[in-house]
């Protein structure tokens, strides 16, 4: 299950368990028809750049997946890892990409 289908499972569940996973990856509870992938060239380079300020570990080529889910997104390099496990590394920003509200594992 990829990040986007995460979200919309959990925004879609009434449960104490969801609260708490959606408050630890730092989600606001939003509409599933507000949760989308994104594509957007100029959006996708700005969630890289933060991400890699996140992680301090620049990489002008970085390739990021991007979910937005209401006024925050979600940025996966699904080419980083921060040892040697399967576990990536997912932010959570602003919309402006300047905040970062959590970093957690996925």
């Amino acid at each position: 299950m990829d990040i986007r289908d995460g979200l919309i499972d959990l925004m879609g569940r009434s449960s104490a368990l969801s609260d708490s996973i959606l408050k630890h990856q730092g989600i606001i509870r939003v509409l599933t028809s507000q949760i989308r992938i994104v594509s957007d060239t100029t959006i996708c380079r700005r969630a890289a750049q933060a991400y890699s300020a996140s992680i301090v570990a620049a990489d002008s080529n970085r390739l990021v997946d991007v979910v937005k889910a209401g006024l925050r997104y979600v940025v996966i390099d699904p080419a980083f890892t921060t040892d040697s496990s399967e576990w990536k590394t997912a932010i959570t920003f602003d919309s402006s990409f300047t905040k970062t509200f959590r970093r957690f594992g996925y």
